[in-house]
């Protein structure tokens, strides 16, 4: 599955908490992502290599990676896209793990929705 944009690392696991995503335009809910049964999952265009397909145009075909780490948090990696990735407003470096928390908010490329992460207990 799409080697060249990502290699899942030694550190990852199943997940040991119910983690998803909200997707949201304009303060509603447009659908969830959910994110708690494999060690990772890759978001963006390319529906052949994606777990979760984006539409922007500023999304990148494998835009990000969200990976579940062995010691039970969640993180976001940007996979050196065109057009960048927030998490809380900040800007994340390509290939460098974020930790992802509760109610952490990303944005991805120049998309107006954002994608608030919730985890919680199985």
């Amino acid at each position: 599955m799409g080697a060249e944009h990502f290699r899942c690392p030694a550190w990852a696991a199943l997940p040991s908490k119910n983690v998803f995503i909200q997707v949201m335009k304009d303060g509603k809910v447009k659908e969830k992502f959910m994110l708690n049964k494999d060690p990772y999952y890759l978001i963006g265009r390319d529906p052949n290599i994606c777990d979760f397909q984006l539409q922007h145009k500023t999304v990148s075909r494998v835009h990000v990676g969200i990976i579940h780490h062995k010691s039970g948090g969640c993180f976001f990696i940007d996979l050196k896209s065109a057009f960048g990735s927030r998490v809380n407003n900040n800007k994340v470096e390509p290939y460098q793990p974020t930790k992802l928390e509760d109610g952490a908010i990303i944005q991805i490329g120049q998309s107006s929705r954002q994608y608030v992460v919730r985890v919680q207990p199985f």
